[in-house]
């Protein structure tokens, strides 16, 4: 259990004790052994990038707080491969028809590749 009043380097220590377990846990699971989750249940390789683009988006607002531009590379293409690939899911889990076929999604890569998906 984590201790709340924790600050500086005993936090960051015990995060990345969690973190290194958590990755370990995952790293050694069947990818697709169902997860609970708040919502949901997800395979294991679904949560595994959940919980990479969660640490990413709440590490983006650590960045804004400070001020400080961050660089990103291409491994973020799994993030944009998450948002494509749970449109239907997202309508499915509050039991909606999604309006029409998922859009098509054209990104420019930190590298500059082109990253699309869908049909234009």
């Amino acid at each position: 259990m984590m201790n709340h009043t924790m600050e500086g380097a005993e936090l960051l220590a015990t995060w990345w004790n969690y973190f290194h377990d958590m990755c370990q846990s995952l790293g050694e699971s069947d990818p697709k052994r169902r997860v609970p989750w708040v919502g949901p249940d997800m395979g294991v390789k679904m949560f595994t990038t959940a919980r990479r683009m969660e640490a990413w988006a709440h590490g983006q607002d650590i960045y804004d707080l400070l001020k400080i531009s961050r660089v990103n590379t291409d491994r973020l293409k799994n993030i944009a491969v998450i948002g494509v690939r749970t449109y239907g899911w997202t309508f499915a889990n509050r039991k909606m028809e999604p309006p029409g076929p998922a859009p098509y999604v054209n990104l420019d890569a930190p590298s500059k590749d082109a990253w699309e998906f869908g049909d234009p």
